[in-house]
């Protein structure tokens, strides 16, 4: 999985979401054509890099992704 630019807060809660040994993850399946819910467990995640907005003073977090695997 893989997220577009994200607010530290953002960044947060995701990081938070994944980290216990297992989650339940709801995502539109195509081949089920259905949201499914399944769990997974994170595999291995990347170094985000991040960078300073200078009109709003928020940093933005760039790449950040991670592998989900099903339990």
């Amino acid at each position: 999985v893989k997220w577009g630019p994200l607010t530290l807060a953002e960044n947060s809660t995701i990081l938070k979401a994944v980290s216990g040994q297992f989650f339940s993850c709801s995502y539109l399946d195509p081949q089920e054509g259905a949201v499914v819910t399944k769990t997974f467990y994170v595999g291995d995640r990347t170094a985000p890099t991040y960078t300073l907005n200078p009109l709003t003073s928020d940093y933005i977090w760039q790449n950040v992704s991670m592998d989900f695997i099903e339990q």
